[in-house]
């Protein structure tokens, strides 16, 4: 495993349209973010960057730190399910925050970071990108994006957040394992071209580092407003096995703590936490 430190702060240059070679300069260039990727880790090959941020974190690595690697192991998903990161097609990296919020607000942090990556596909690759509740990315009806944001604290404070991105970039349909062929798609096979990943990348985590300043200025509303404007599923209807129950209807809305609100042949059900699918028409 071979790996380098490099800070933001140190090089404002501007970018040269090399696509895909990962070195401090490709990376860092032209970046100009106030904390995500003050500093960042880049490895060729780790089993997953939220473990490798974790650790990190508990070491006191500084907020807004981003652990990049090329290939993952073990990337993982939300509900423990096992995320593909084939070497030199996606955009996989962990970054850690240090809100100083109470815990019950860190769910604005999973809501935030779906708005902040979701708008910076869209306005990088002009595709229509949208979210499904509460943190994937979706195109063409194919998830392109997972987010897992992992907390570490106690009912009184959070110590940190580790906030995982996955974005299937220039993955064609046999890089993926059978099991997923049906549902995970990329932004190469929505658009037939393939995408400069760093320049991706660098977009992504300035619209990280905007989004997570007007969290912690504005609050979970703000977040919450952002997420909506994003969101391509209500009004559809939703099928949500919640660990084993149920819920069919349609998707309406969230409330202000980011539960999902579901029309239901009983009424309006509030869903705090669920695997959404949408139910498509005949």
């Amino acid at each position: 495993m071979s790996l380098f430190w490099f800070y933001t702060r140190e090089y404002d240059g501007i970018g040269d349209g090399t696509v895909d070679q990962w070195t401090e300069e490709s990376v860092i260039r032209g970046l100009n973010t106030r904390k995500i990727g003050v500093k960042c880790l880049v490895l060729e090959e780790t089993g997953s960057t939220n473990d490798q941020a974790r650790r990190l974190a508990e070491a006191g690595a500084e907020e807004g730190t981003v652990v990049l690697a090329e290939r993952q192991l073990q990337g993982r998903g939300r509900l423990g399910r096992r995320w593909a990161s084939p070497q030199g097609s996606g955009l996989w990296f962990s970054v850690i925050l240090r809100p100083e919020i109470r815990p019950e607000e860190a769910a604005g942090v999973v809501f935030l970071s779906a708005a902040a990556v979701c708008g910076a596909l869209k306005e990088f690759t002009k595709l229509p990108c949208f979210l499904k509740w509460p943190n994937d990315i979706l195109l063409e009806g194919k998830k392109i994006c997972g987010i897992l944001a992992e907390m570490n604290g106690t009912s009184e404070r959070i110590n940190h957040i580790v906030v995982g991105v996955g974005i299937n970039v220039n993955q064609r349909q046999p890089d993926f394992p059978e099991e997923l062929r049906g549902k995970a798609g990329s932004l190469a096979m929505a658009s037939g071209v393939e995408w400069d990943r760093i320049a991706l990348l660098r977009e992504v985590l300035r619209s990280l580092d905007r989004e997570y300043e007007d969290f912690l200025k504005f609050g979970f509303a703000c977040a919450l407003s952002r997420w909506r404007s994003l969101c391509g599923m209500f009004g559809q209807q939703v099928r949500i096995d919640c660990q084993g129950t149920v819920v069919s209807g349609t998707a309406l809305d969230v409330d202000g703590q980011g539960r999902l609100l579901v029309e239901t042949p009983n009424g309006v059900e509030r869903i705090s936490a669920g695997d959404v699918s949408l139910v498509k028409e005949a």
